[in-house]
């Protein structure tokens, strides 16, 4: 109906039909719903609402969704997001979702409370549930004219489980249990321009977890074998395919404009197999220069993986020569 009578392009809404039952009021301050049900494709809300006119004019009240589909927008997307218009009104709304849908995340039990005035618009107390842990966090946002928006951001992750590739990228974290807390900001009109201005810190702890790409414990174990020119071949090869099962992997991350840098990355793997995760990765650009290393034994130098260029389909290069010549020094 939206989509043919009026021309709007909502296809994150779903297929379905639309309903508005609402017990309206309207006077000379304003109107109110004192209670209204929306169905919208996917889209189920109700709650209570009342707007009050001024020089800015304010909705207050209460929006509870059963299910709340969610548009997001591309990541790198130069397209603005209109989010000067927020500098002319005014806003208090308590926010309850039983679901929530965006990008192929669900959030569930979710809740906050809205409040924008002059310029300012504040999510506080958010609380939601995703992939059976809690998350919770502020998000502030600042609109003034002639000034870029900008945004702060603090959440906290405890508990989640990872259920399925993380980022869908040829190495990535596919399982695992545990927690991420950030302290992010941004500014700008578009996605692309907060994309390239995010600084900020990311801690990531996870679990008994498994990392794809990569056998580090086939690696160590190719090591051992005694003949060097098939240790070697071997070790190579299990750097360039497989998995690691880890029993924890920690991250500390630095953000710069867009440029993210492990400061400090750890992962110990089921065997006694140690790695450090190094290097870094430009979110705007969608670019990476990582490196993985581990050691065969503990008197032996790393040999490892350095991981460069696009983040979709990046140049791997087994760096093992080192090693190499350190066992063919060390044990001819």
């Amino acid at each position: 109906l939206l989509a043919e009578g009026f021309g709007a392009s909502l296809p994150w809404l779903g297929d379905g039909s639309f309903s508005l039952v609402a017990n309206l009021t309207a006077g000379p301050q304003g109107m109110a719903a004192e209670s209204f049900e929306l169905v919208a494709g996917t889209l189920r809300a109700g709650g209570a609402l009342a707007m009050t006119h001024g020089a800015r004019p304010r909705l207050s009240g209460r929006i509870a969704a059963e299910r709340l589909p969610l548009p997001l927008p591309p990541l790198r997307g130069a397209e603005p997001l209109g989010l000067d218009i927020l500098s002319g009104f005014e806003a208090e709304l308590a926010l309850e979702a039983a679901r929530i849908e965006a990008g192929g995340a669900v959030l569930e039990a979710a809740s906050a409370m809205l409040r924008l005035a002059e310029g300012r618009l504040s999510l506080d107390r958010m609380r939601a549930r995703i992939a059976g842990g809690t998350l919770d966090g502020t998000l502030g946002m600042e609109v003034a004219a002639g000034t870029a928006p900008r945004l702060a951001l603090e959440l906290r992750l405890a508990d989640a489980t990872l259920a399925g590739p993380l980022l869908g990228l040829p190495y990535d974290v596919s399982a695992g249990r545990g927690a991420l807390a950030g302290s992010l900001t941004a500014a700008g009109h578009s996605p692309a321009a907060l994309l390239g201005t995010l600084s900020g810190r990311l801690t990531a702890s996870l679990r008994d977890g498994v990392l794809t790409g990569l056998d580090l414990r086939a690696a160590a174990a190719a090591a051992a074998l005694p003949d060097p020119l098939d240790a070697e071949a071997r070790a190579r090869g299990a750097l360039l395919a497989g998995a690691t099962a880890f029993e924890r992997l920690e991250l500390d991350m630095m953000l710069e404009a867009g440029r993210l840098r492990l400061t400090s990355g750890q992962l110990a793997g089921e065997g006694g197999v140690t790695a450090a995760i190094s290097g870094s990765a430009d979110l705007a650009r969608g670019a990476l220069d990582l490196r993985i290393g581990a050691r065969p034994a503990p008197e032996a130098p790393e040999f490892g993986l350095r991981v460069t260029g696009p983040a979709g389909a990046p140049r791997t290069l087994p760096e093992t020569s080192d090693w190499a010549r350190w066992r063919a020094e060390t044990q001819p």
